[in-house]
């Protein structure tokens, strides 16, 4: 979901089985700055919800396996399960132990943001549809995240190239 959204993980980890509509595959998180932003998710994340909701119908979507050892906030507990909402620190740990190499390098939560935006561009969507799907402030923003290769400029330039042969 991370990584199809291209959201924040803190706004994904914050959101609550309430704020999803699963049928338009959409939710309102409170992105950066507190304000209400929708993001859109794709069939895949789709299918997998089901599982993740399980049988609850309120409170946290993503929960931590255990229950917790301190009192949490009211609104970070699962009133079905007993388990508290899963937190940034535990869900990193998680994604580290799952992306680990034999040479001990991993994958970062943030770099499914990253990597998503990436993709997207290498893809060829516009820097306004960009800044729409990741919601970023300006369009300033989003060069960590366009670098095209060598390969796809080249494809760019032959695109446009005016004797090129049309099929």
């Amino acid at each position: 979901m991370l990584y199809d959204t291209a959201a924040r993980a803190n706004e994904l980890l914050l959101l609550d089985i309430e704020d999803l509509d699963l049928a338009n595959k959409e939710a309102v998180i409170t992105g950066k700055g507190g304000n209400a932003e929708h993001i859109h998710w794709s069939s895949l994340t789709a299918g997998r919800l089901p599982g993740i909701i399980a049988k609850r119908s309120s409170g946290p979507l993503f929960i931590a396996n255990r229950k917790p050892t301190r009192a949490p906030a009211a609104g970070d507990l699962c009133a079905t399960t007993g388990k508290a909402r899963l937190s940034y620190r535990r869900a990193a740990e998680l994604f580290k132990t799952a992306t680990t190499r034999p040479d001990g390098t991993h994958h970062t939560l943030r770099q499914l943001r990253h990597s998503r935006l990436t993709h997207l561009a290498a893809d060829g969507e516009s820097a306004p549809m960009l800044k729409a799907k990741s919601r970023h402030s300006s369009l300033r923003s989003l060069e960590p995240y366009v670098n095209p290769s060598r390969q796809d400029i080249k494809d760019m330039t032959n695109r446009h190239d005016p004797n090129r042969r049309r099929k």
